[in-house]
């Protein structure tokens, strides 16, 4: 089974660890990778969330987020999909990026 651990415990999404979004997107900069996802409570707007093909979680019943990613350099990414077994997305860091712990580059 596919496993998230999520430390942004400030996040809207974030419930001991586990993120309970439908759907997760991971995103970068030229210096680092994150969760596009991130939502700090008491900020939260509604938005539309456009479900994707992805192959992390979907599994039924598993309550683990489906994401997709944009980061073409990891290892992880196949076709805009997160292959990895697991993910970790870390604490926000100056309030504003949550950074996946799981890149790495190809």
């Amino acid at each position: 089974m596919k496993t998230l651990k999520c430390e942004a415990a400030d996040c809207v999404y974030n419930t001991d660890q586990s993120c309970s979004a439908n759907m997760i997107l991971i995103s970068n900069t030229a210096s680092e990778t994150f969760c596009d996802t991130y939502t700090k409570e008491n900020t939260f707007a509604a938005a539309s969330v456009i479900p994707a093909n992805t192959e992390f979680g979907g599994e039924l019943g598993s309550h683990v987020p489906r994401i997709s990613c944009n980061v073409t350099q990891c290892i992880f990414n196949k076709s805009f999909n997160c292959r990895a077994h697991s993910v970790n997305i870390d604490d926000p860091h100056d309030s504003v990026l949550c950074s996946c712990l799981t890149y790495r580059p190809k």
